[in-house]
């Protein structure tokens, strides 16, 4: 267990939306602290060497919001950003 869960708290989550999908990106160690690993769908992916997952917005997504809500109490702040190629998070590994 994370002796600070503050940091995660308070930090900005970036939710990129490309032309066909969306997905938001979450380190693994806090997905690990909201319990939420063995509810991720096929639909999202992991990044190995950061150690980021990109959560898929219709299944993961929101597993992620409802978790977080319920473990800090508080929503999640979600910064948005277009992107045009989606390929560096589809190129990714599946979880």
């Amino acid at each position: 267990m994370l002796q600070n869960h503050t940091f995660f708290k308070e930090k900005s989550y970036t939710f990129f939306s490309g032309p066909g999908h969306g997905w938001i990106e979450v380190p693994l160690k806090l997905a690990k602290l909201l319990e939420l690993i063995k509810e991720i769908s096929v639909y999202s992916y992991y990044d190995a060497k950061k150690e980021i997952l990109f959560l898929e917005e219709d299944c993961d997504a929101p597993k992620f919001n409802k978790k977080f809500l319920e473990f800090f109490k508080v929503e999640p702040k979600i910064d948005f950003k277009n992107i045009e190629n989606e390929n560096f998070i589809r190129n990714l590994g599946r979880i």
